[in-house]
Parts: C-alpha cells; structure tokens; sequence
C-alpha cells in the first residue's frame, strides 16, 4: 500500500493520519522504585539509571542555569544569608530557607535565578561576557551530613562549583561538551564526582521516576512515583472518555508541563491496600518526533516491583514510509494563513492523483479538487477566494492516506 512522508516547510506542520494498533507495555523502577527508566513511545525503553547516585544535577545549555536537587535521595536543600566571601567559616546554623524543586519545567530547579523562580538567583549575569557568577552560598543537607555549595560560575555552558564537607573541599567542572546532548550534568556530594545517567536526549520521550510535586491543597512538596515529559515533548489530559476509542487530540491543547501524565493516574485505596488506576482518563502526546500518541495506564505494582503498566497507540504521525522504507512523495503547503490561493508544492515519485479538501471546524466541505499529477516537483493550487475568514482544515487524499492540518484565512 502506497504511504505518504510530508515534507515540512515554512508553511505549516502536516499531519498524517495513522491511528494504529494499541499496544501494551510496562516500564519497571525495580524495589524501592530505585531506577530511572527513560522511554521512548516509538522504541520503548531506551535507558536505566539508578537514581540515588546523585544529588544535585547542572541544566546543560547556553541559557539554562537550573540546579536541581535529588530530593528523593534524601535530599534538601537550603539557602543562606553569607556571600561567597564567608565560604571557610559557614556553618549549618546559616541555613535558612528550605528550596523544593518545581515539578512543570526542567529549567526551574531548586537553586535557579531564572526570573521566574519562585525563591532565588544564585548569581548575577554579565552581559558583555555572558558569564553567570556566583554570589551566594547554599547548604545541602544529605541524610544528617550538612554539605556546603558555591556555584561558582557558569561560562558558556561550562559549571565550576565548589563543595564542602568536614573531610571534603573540592572544585568541579562540568563541561558543556559532556552534557550537550542531555538535560543535565549530574554531581554526587559524597564521593565528589561527576555522573553521567542520562541517554541522549532525541532518543527518549519520558522517564518512570520519584520526585517532588507540590500538593496544591496543602501547599505542600510530596514524593511522588510517576511519569514526567522529556523537554520538547507535550502533553494532555482528558478524563471522563471511553479510553480505546477516544482520538479527539485536537480538541485539547498541549500543556509543556512536564508533570501532566505525572502521578495522579494511580491512587492507593486504604481499605483495600491495593493500587487503583483512574477511570476514563487518556493521555494524548506529542513525542520528540513530533508524533501523536494516545497513553493510558492499566496497572501499577507499588514498590515491590516499581512496575507501571500502559497502553499506547499512535494516533498520527508527520512522516510516513512503506515497508521498504522508499519515500512516495513529499509535499509542503503555504501560504499561511492565505487570503486567495492555497499552494500545495508536492514532490511525487510514484503518485497517480490526488484530491485537495478545505473542510470548516463542523466537518463541512467547502472546496474540493482533484489533480492529476506526474512524477517530480509540481505545485497545486486551489482557491479559496470565496471562503470567509477563519479556521479550516485541510485535506489532500492520495492512495488511501490524507495529510491533515489547519489553515487561516485572512484578509
């Protein structure tokens, strides 16, 4: 059966429908919930780690300065009221403020002076070097052990930091080059040494793993077991739907928190002291790759194993192959929005004909008309002069596949 893969332009992202199979999968932590598993929607599990070899990790980047803490690693945080200049006589009774990782983005760590933290900067910006320097000093409190950091500085990607113990006082360094592919550089405190855990970062779509999340009711920070989002990767959640069948994924917007599948699609029954999983409530998202997928759990084991069982189905895809892998044809359309004539540019190996739809948001058709078309690059046009302003869908059908997307029109 001939397949179409899309070509994305300046245009618009093109989508082709492909709702496929439903597969069941399982991700395990092991007891204790004690590894990371890192997932990929197409390939599945793609990685593990174990998750108590480090306590704080270094965002990587040129722009991210994000310090998070392992807080599931019987890790806390605190700021303190001296300045870098005091570093050989701090003491625990400096800590002040307890700091708590926030749980919707992997730029906002505990220790972080993002504008938008909700608690500190820990240094201050040079804008004609591009260097952050650290100017405050910070307590880590690991089990009974109180260690001392200085962020020292960040370079164009590049961390210095200084940590300090009674029999410890050392300077680390966590190259850019080391980090670039992945979402941080890891530090372990106790043995003074740089870990890397993570796989590379277009390899994975999200990981099974512990953290914080706040308790909004309580205003609280609680350990939770559960699934955050890859950067990059969207997510939504829809409750009260028939879960195999629903495919609505258009009429929810993706959220880039990175805790929207999260920990709340589970919940522990105390009078039966079992696990129970939510009703009716889907996941739709979007992966690395720009695919769709549709994810809903089935089960979770506790801490015995730290087994999360799911199913998923592809729902579209923005690129399609045969068996052999051959590309049939490749195809953009622009402009957009448009005012008069919609272009479809389609570079066609083996293509017959194909047929371009506007259909409204109710589903109706507004324009519609066949072409044939040869093999190579040609262009299609079709008029919408005499459509109103708005949203529509677009449609181009050719050897039993559509690419599907949206359109404005405007004047």
């Amino acid at each position: 059966m001939k397949k179409l893969i899309l070509l994305l332009s300046l245009a618009f992202s093109t989508q082709i429908n492909f709702a496929q199979t439903i597969v069941s999968d399982s991700a395990t932590m092991g007891p204790g919930y004690g590894k990371d598993i890192f997932y990929s929607l197409k390939n599945g599990k793609v990685a593990e780690a174990p998750n108590n070899n480090w306590h704080l990790a270094f965002r990587s980047g040129f722009i991210s300065d994000g310090i998070f803490i392992n807080s599931t690693n019987a890790t806390r945080g605190f700021l303190t009221n001296k300045d870098t200049s005091a570093w050989k006589t701090l003491d625990s009774s400096s800590a002040t403020t307890e700091v708590f990782n926030t749980d919707t983005s992997w730029d906002i760590g505990a220790f972080n002076r993002t504008f938008d933290s909700p608690y500190c900067s820990w240094g201050s910006y040079n804008t004609i070097t591009h260097k952050v320097t650290g100017d405050s000093l910070f307590f880590i409190k690991q089990g009974n052990n109180w260690i001392k950091l200085w962020v020292i500085e960040k370079d164009y990607g590049n961390w210095k930091i200084r940590i300090g113990t009674p029999t410890l006082d050392t300077t680390l360094t966590i190259l850019h080059t080391n980090i670039r592919s992945n979402n941080f550089g890891y530090v372990n405190l106790l043995t003074g040494t740089v870990e890397y855990r993570e796989p590379v970062d277009s390899t994975w779509d999200f990981v099974f793993t512990r953290y914080n999340s706040l308790q909004a009711t309580q205003q609280v920070y609680y350990p939770s077991t559960g699934v955050l989002n890859n950067r990059g990767v969207v997510a939504s959640k829809v409750s009260g739907v028939d879960k195999e069948n629903y495919t609505s994924y258009n009429s929810h917007p993706f959220a880039r928190s990175i805790s929207t599948l999260g920990a709340d699609w589970k919940s522990f029954d105390n009078g039966t002291f079992q696990w129970k999983i939510a009703d009716s409530t889907i996941y739709f998202v979007k992966a690395k790759n720009g695919d769709i997928w549709k994810v809903w759990f089935t089960g979770f084991s506790g801490s015995g194993s730290g087994k999360s069982y799911f199913n998923k189905q592809k729902l579209f895809t923005v690129g399609l192959l045969d068996q052999t892998q051959k590309t049939i044809a490749k195809l953009a359309v622009y402009p957009n929005p448009t005012s008069d004539f919609l272009q479809v540019i389609l570079d066609n190996q083996e293509l017959n004909s194909a047929t371009l739809r506007v259909l409204d948001l109710n589903g109706r058709l507004v324009a519609e008309q066949n072409f044939n078309v040869v093999k190579g690059m040609q262009e299609l046009q079709l008029s919408v002069q005499n459509l109103n302003e708005g949203v529509y869908i677009v449609n181009l059908e050719s050897a039993g596949y559509s690419a599907v997307s949206r359109i404005v029109i405007a004047r």
